[in-house]
């Protein structure tokens, strides 16, 4: 089986790696199709020899790609992503959806919120896990209270800037560790430090180090960065609901955080073994890739 993945490098390009580290007899190759012209014209050449196409974005607007495919009858797989379903929520709203690639793929998701989402839109999904996380041996405490958090450079307050800002104001003794913004253009807190884009190594650093992690995004997926907290141990603040996260709305975000400290000094500073054992049953990279290759395998097999 010959399967192409196409999108955006962030997913596309690590699955593709993951699943041909697999060793299984089938080959995935990742093309840019959003940002690399090269990559559209390979994609071009490549798909008359594809089995499968995967795209890593759920598409509800016009893709030149996906037409490609579709005209040479090709099976396309569709995994949706959280921002996918909020655009296909906001064109379905506003009556501009296009349904031409979804009634002409299998739709897929990892998320139960998602899922659940997309069928308010009347868009029946499949739920396919393909994230996972490494596991290491770590520290049984932690050496003090502190928080980080992410936020992407242009897009803070889509990200949840306002709500860390108010814990940051509420709670000046703890300090609260920025990845991904420079902060430029926000305000400045003598407890709040913004460290702007950090290497892979730098961001596992601050789960090691730090407790808490917050993910208040306005909307949001099967966040890696959450899987990743979960299996360091961290006690995490989500804007989504999740069985081994805190949840609060706005209002209540101090009520929460202040439960989550509490927590943590009853435990001595302890790491959350049971949100290490969530994660090492639910996001092993051997058990969800080879489960993902065997799904993948079903699919090529069904009849158009």
């Amino acid at each position: 089986m010959k399967v192409i993945i196409s999108g955006l490098p962030y997913f596309s390009k690590k699955l593709a790696a993951d699943l041909n580290s697999t060793k299984s007899q089938h080959s995935f190759i990742f093309l840019n199709t959003y940002e690399s012209f090269i990559d559209k014209i390979k994609f071009f050449l490549s798909v008359p020899f594809a089995d499968v196409v995967i795209s890593m974005n759920g598409v509800s607007d016009k893709s030149g790609s996906l037409d490609w495919a579709i005209l040479l009858k090709k099976k396309i797989w569709m995994q949706w992503q959280g921002s996918d379903v909020l655009n296909a929520i906001k064109r379905k709203n506003n009556n501009t959806l296009n349904l031409k690639y979804i009634k002409n793929s299998y739709q897929s998701t990892d998320a139960t919120w998602l899922f659940k989402e997309l069928k308010t839109i009347d868009i029946n999904c499949e739920i396919n896990q393909f994230k996972w996380t490494e596991f290491k041996k770590l520290s049984n405490n932690y050496s003090d209270i502190s928080v980080y958090s992410y936020l992407l450079e242009g897009k803070e307050d889509f990200y949840g800037w306002k709500r860390i800002e108010n814990l940051a104001i509420n709670n000046p003794k703890i300090e609260f560790k920025i990845a991904g913004t420079s902060g430029n253009q926000l305000k400045k807190l003598p407890n709040v430090h913004f460290l702007g884009w950090l290497s892979k190594d730098k961001f596992e650093q601050l789960r090691i180090d730090s407790p808490i992690f917050l993910r208040l995004p306005e909307h949001d997926g099967y966040s890696l960065s959450v899987i990743d907290a979960l299996a360091a141990g961290n006690e995490v603040l989500w804007s989504t609901i999740h069985p081994k996260c805190y949840f609060s709305k706005k209002e209540d975000d101090q009520k929460v955080f202040t439960e989550i400290i509490s927590k943590l000094e009853r435990n001595g500073l302890k790491r959350n073994i049971e949100n290490i054992e969530f994660a090492y049953v639910n996001f092993s990279k051997e058990s969800n890739l080879s489960t993902l290759v065997r799904n993948l395998e079903q699919f090529n097999e069904r009849k158009s």
